[in-house]
């Protein structure tokens, strides 16, 4: 019996994510001087997301088995968050023989939608997935540089301790953080075809020699348990995530509204009276939703 390593590749719309699946799938004669590289999942640059359904291929990838999973893009405008998180996760379920990694593909820095929707996926599939989850940083011009990589990844998550805790944890938590630059080959000439292709075929060997040395599984700690449950009942349990999410998103808000209200230096009797007196209602108001 042949084993199968499973990849899945969740990101942002036009962050590269189907580019990258279609640079694994690819032989790397594909890549020489003259080889026709195929767009086995069909690719966008613009925030139209062109992956309408979750595809797979399997391809002998440096004699191992992959099979490549291209998810929808988030942001999808046909789908809401509930439904494209569904989707996502249901692909988990179907895994049987488990996941090997997470590709999380970023085009630059985080978006807090990005990572509503990983956190999730998280919850339902288990706290371990992120210790499978390598984030992808594409379109980085300076990926061959050790230097560049480790500075821009410095920064990265200098940017996040002034932002969302949600967004730094899940830079720490992530079991690396690689660069890559995969330009589309469309509408290129003889010369540029020839340099994209080079940078392309860094870029997968990079790819590679990181996934190499992943060696262990990982399977949905309540993979038979959720396989029992129908279809509904996974939407629901969905759709209760998001609503704590959305709940979480709005006491975070909420107290830095308090806290802005307390900080403010009123210089009348009656500016001191408002502010104290918003600052309360607010403070009641998020204690009565507790």
């Amino acid at each position: 019996m042949v084993n199968t390593k499973n990849i899945l590749i969740i990101g942002r719309v036009g962050s590269g994510k189907s580019a990258l699946a279609n640079l694994l799938v690819n032989k790397k004669e594909s890549l020489e001087e003259g080889g026709r590289f195929e767009e086995f999942f069909k690719e966008s640059d613009s925030s139209v997301s062109e992956t309408r359904e979750i595809k797979s291929k399997e391809a002998e990838i440096e004699r191992i088995n992959y099979r490549i999973i291209d998810t929808i893009g988030i942001g999808n405008a046909e789908l809401t968050d509930e439904e494209l998180t569904y989707k996502i996760t249901e692909t988990c379920y179907k895994l049987k023989d488990g996941l090997t990694q997470v590709l999380f593909v970023i085009g630059g820095r985080f978006a807090k939608e990005e990572i509503k929707i990983y956190n999730i996926i998280k919850k339902l599939c288990g706290e371990e997935i992120t210790k499978y989850t390598t984030i992808v940083r594409t379109k980085f011009h300076n990926f061959q540089d050790p230097e560049q990589c480790e500075t821009d990844k410095k920064k990265l998550k200098e940017e996040n301790k002034r932002g969302n805790k949600k967004i730094r944890k899940m830079a720490n938590l992530c079991n690396e953080i690689i660069y890559i630059d995969n330009p589309s080959l469309n509408s290129v000439n003889k010369e540029e075809e020839k340099v994209y292709k080079k940078r392309k075929k860094e870029s997968r060997d990079k790819i590679l020699k990181h996934l190499s040395n992943y060696q262990e599984i990982y399977k949905i700690n309540n993979l038979e348990l959720i396989s029992e449950i129908p279809e509904d009942g996974k939407k629901d349990e969905v759709r209760e995530i998001l609503e704590k999410e959305r709940q979480e998103a709005e006491k975070t808000i909420s107290f830095k509204r308090v806290k802005q209200l307390l900080r403010r230096k009123p210089e009348t009797v009656e500016e001191i009276k408002r502010s104290s007196l918003e600052a309360f209602v607010e403070i009641n108001s998020r204690c009565r939703q507790m």
